[in-house]
């Protein structure tokens, strides 16, 4: 689906944008936009977007209000050179046509091959077969040219840039350039991890220890108890003392005494505080002062806050619900900041959520690089770093482990042993899935993703994450990789690096955070 939008409506938080896989504007029109409406597609793109700028009229190397609007040198993230289109990527695609109910039209079937009404109409026969005209003369309408289009990596995000306007185009060209977008930025849902439409069947991978399941044999087992109690047994006693008018005062205390011992089960279990897991990666460019974080959050309320969760505007959140389950409802306030009133973080429930946030982050560890085979940093980030790797201009690795803030240390060259330290520390608190879990796939079940239409082909995996997949590098990093690149460095952190959580107060467990650094 696509959305022509005036310039003069276009928002100034980049949240709004942050449902989109692409956004397509003019040279021209970004320049002219106010500095609010701007920044907010940039913000949008250091997140994961991707921004296609056209009508630039130059080569983009050119280009100096290309670079001026983008703010390329204010960033330490931005590649060093614009990549040209891959030609061999340059091929064409069979088109494939489909009637007015979405079924595949064969155009030498007579009966159109949609099958879904024992054929399709007249209507529809003529138009597939006009449209098959058309397609099978259409051709490419860019030219055969690595310089057709050019793109260049922005923290998280990819832009795009053609010297002239791409529109309309054919199916042909948009496929060479579909092709050329960076694997985990192809869609939303591959982006993300997760499907805003469905609940996800890997939700059970991130549960936080201490909440263990409902103890279903154990209430089967109360309630039973109970019910011989109340019922028989206390019947049996009153009428053997003669006493059965007490029933109208034993059976209400023995229902007290049951609940306030199932109660007291629940808060001794529990309690009333909210205990929360965290996995997140941190990505800071130090010479623009930005960071954007992307984490996934578990948390369990023993009593839900009063005043709901709350977020500033600058954080995307994106409820995750188990499978086979659907998101009920809430209620955001947005006067001050971002307030997940009600609805989202219910007392006593497995709840998590995805967040992307966008800052400013004037923290920074500082490297003196002398050329030696040490490496002089000073930590001057808000939080104690448990394992360093800092790579030189060189692209040399350098290792140092438990820096506190404001600390300085000299590091030494990364050695094997260094890095099979990195690894494990990278690979503590892994995804999976509790030992005993109820997953039933009868022919029964109520599956709410087949009632509305969204099968297989729609689930996610939060491996294509665009953080998931970094903290697999970071696992699996090599220790004559290039993954790091030249002036940067990867730490794990030993505390939450400012990421919000949406509550005050919680009780973390098996947390594991990362940092990312451009210098």
């Amino acid at each position: 689906d696509n959305q022509v939008v005036e310039p003069s409506l276009l928002p100034e938080s980049w949240i709004d944008y942050s449902g989109l896989d692409l956004v397509a504007i003019p040279l021209n029109t970004l320049s002219k936009l106010e500095n609010d409406h701007r920044s907010a597609i940039l913000k949008w793109v250091h997140s994961g977007g991707t921004l296609i700028v056209y009508d630039v009229g130059e080569p983009a190397t050119e280009s100096e209000e290309l670079s001026r609007v983008l703010a390329l040198d204010t960033f330490s993230s931005a590649n060093s050179a614009w990549t040209p289109a891959n030609l061999k990527r340059r091929q064409k695609v069979n088109i494939v046509q489909t009637d007015q109910y979405g079924n595949v039209v064969d155009p030498a079937d007579p009966f159109g091959g949609g099958g879904g009404f024992g054929g399709a109409v007249p209507a529809v026969e003529e138009a597939a077969e006009e449209a098959d005209t058309e397609i099978g003369t259409e051709d490419f309408t860019w030219p055969d040219d690595e310089q057709a289009f050019v793109s260049r990596q922005l923290m998280l995000g990819t832009v795009f840039v053609f010297q002239e306007n791409p529109f309309p185009g054919t199916a042909h060209d948009w496929s060479w350039f579909l092709k050329s977008l960076p694997n985990d930025q192809q869609t939303w849902t591959k982006r993300h991890g997760i499907s805003a439409r469905i609940g996800s069947n890997e939700f059970l991978d991130f549960l936080i220890p201490s909440v263990r399941g409902i103890p279903v044999f154990a209430f089967l087992l109360l309630i039973t108890l109970f019910t011989i109690v109340i019922g028989p047994l206390n019947y049996l006693w009153l009428w053997r003392k003669r006493r059965l008018y007490l029933l109208v005062l034993t059976i209400p205390a023995f229902a007290l005494a049951t609940s306030l011992a199932l109660f007291s089960y629940s808060a001794f279990a529990h309690g009333f505080s909210t205990k929360s897991r965290a996995r997140t990666v941190t990505f800071i460019d130090q010479k623009s002062n930005t960071a954007v974080s992307i984490g996934r959050i578990a948390l369990f309320a023993g009593l839900a806050p009063r005043g709901g969760m709350r977020f500033s505007t600058e954080t995307a959140v994106y409820p995750i619900w188990p499978e086979n389950t659907g998101f009920e409802s809430g209620s955001v306030d947005w006067t001050d900041q971002q307030n997940l009133a009600s609805g989202w973080l219910p007392s006593r429930t497995r709840t998590q959520f995805l967040t992307v946030s966008h800052r400013d982050e004037r923290g920074r560890l500082t490297v003196n690089d002398t050329g030696g085979d040490t490496l002089e940093v000073t930590n001057g980030l808000e939080w104690g770093l448990k394992a360093l790797i800092v790579a030189d201009k060189q692209g040399r690795l350098f290792y140092g482990e438990d820096i506190p803030a404001g600390a300085s240390s000299q590091l030494p060259l990364l050695t094997d042993e260094n890095h099979r330290e990195f690894q494990q520390l990278a690979s503590v608190f892994p995804l999976a899935k509790p030992k005993q879990s109820y997953n039933s796939n009868g022919m029964f079940d109520w599956d709410v993703n087949r009632y509305y239409g969204y099968g297989q082909s729609n689930q996610a995996s939060f491996s294509t994450n665009i953080a998931e997949r970094r903290l697999r590098t970071f696992r699996q990093l090599k220790k004559d990789t290039k993954e790091i690149e030249s002036s940067t460095y990867a730490a794990i952190v030993s505390e939450n690096p400012g990421i919000e959580l949406g509550v005050e107060k919680t009780r973390p467990q098996a947390s594991l955070h990362m940092l990312q650094g451009w210098y």
